[in-house]
């Protein structure tokens, strides 16, 4: 009874005094707290006051306005919000001395048509005279952007990846894949390139209802392929017959470094072609001139002796785009299995596209 009554004590007593404790503790929070925001919040307000109005040494020679404005926003702190038409083929002035932030940002600018908008203390938005609204900031806060243009895959043009979309070989237009009712496979030059094939035929390997194995295969001297048991399989090269000679190596050899993307028509749909067994065609699609500038060089090498090189440039000729230029080229040298033979071959590819306006 003695320890059951201690205990009862000895427990009231511990509560009460860890009750004192803990509202002094709480008070002494509290006040911290308050006091704590009281001293940040003038802090805050100088140091935007300060970075807004504070003179700064600027020394940002003349260059190319976006690049220039990426060496104000490092020097000052200021964040600036700009449209590709506001920036686009234009020079900055060369700002040197010390001045304001904003200051320097209206001298960057001085005679490149663009003028400054600013949004808040320590922000603001390059604005060109021809683009109206386009970047201003609204009142409630919001930005008018200019307009994006997005543009996707088409049937004959490159595949980011190795899983095409869409086809022109099934229906001769720009379809998506899904929309043709035949069977159409698609190796993309992406997929091409990570399997290292030399030929067509290596290249269709892993394709189904396609048998590769062979002669002429085995020793590369032509792309004869199987498909769904007829042999040889019809070969084209963007939508034209590639004539065959019959007998082993009749068919003739194109270099996949110089297409696009290789299609498998499957099926008696093989007839929108012409005359055709109903095994269907491979039809290859050579790589066209694109906007998007092309700069490539590679060189390989390989068993018995084999070295390869080979170029890809392409870019638009004219500042509108409406003249696009593609040039690709290989050459390779190389023994073979086959004691006393020697492989050499050269492919040259030009080719324009010329797109009028309106």
């Amino acid at each position: 009874m003695e320890r059951n009554a201690w205990a009862g004590v000895s427990g009231k007593t511990r509560t009460k005094g860890l009750g004192h404790k803990w509202r002094f503790v709480s008070l002494l929070i509290t006040s911290t707290v308050l006091g704590t925001a009281g001293l940040i919040m003038p802090i805050i307000a100088h140091a935007q006051q300060q970075s807004s109005g504070q003179s700064v040494q600027l020394n940002i020679p003349a260059q190319s306005l976006r690049s220039a404005i990426n060496v104000f926003t490092q020097a000052t702190g200021w964040e600036v919000g700009f449209t590709s038409s506001a920036v686009e083929g234009k020079r900055s002035t060369a700002v040197t001395g010390t001045m304001t932030p904003l200051q320097g940002l209206r001298t960057l600018v001085t005679g490149t048509g663009t003028s400054v908008q600013v949004s808040g203390p320590t922000t603001a938005a390059l604005v060109a005279a021809s683009t109206g609204n386009n970047g201003a900031v609204a009142a409630d806060g919001s930005t008018v952007l200019d307009t994006i243009t997005v543009q996707g895959e088409n049937a004959w043009g490159p595949v980011d990846g190795i899983v095409a979309t869409r086809s022109a070989t099934g229906t001769k237009t720009d379809t998506p894949i899904e929309k043709i009712p035949q069977t159409i496979n698609v190796v993309t030059a992406d997929e091409i390139s990570s399997r290292g094939a030399t030929s067509v035929a290596q290249a269709l390997r892993y394709t189904p209802g396609i048998s590769t194995s062979g002669y002429t295969e085995s020793y590369m001297i032509a792309d004869e392929t199987v498909t769904r048991g007829f042999s040889p399989s019809s070969n084209y090269l963007d939508g034209a017959y590639l004539p065959y000679h019959g007998s082993l190596g009749g068919a003739l050899q194109i270099g996949p470094y110089t297409l696009e993307r290789i299609e498998v028509l499957k099926g008696p749909a093989s007839v929108l072609y012409g005359q055709n067994e109903p095994r269907g065609i491979i039809n290859m699609v050579s790589k066209r001139p694109t906007e998007t500038p092309v700069h490539e060089v590679r060189v390989s090498t390989g068993t018995y002796g084999r070295t390869e090189a080979a170029v890809d440039f392409g870019d638009p000729v004219t500042k509108d785009k409406t003249l696009l230029y593609r040039f690709v080229g290989l050459g390779n040298l190389g023994d073979d299995q086959i004691d006393f033979t020697e492989r050499s071959r050269m492919l040259f590819a030009p080719s324009l596209t010329w797109q009028p306006t309106a």
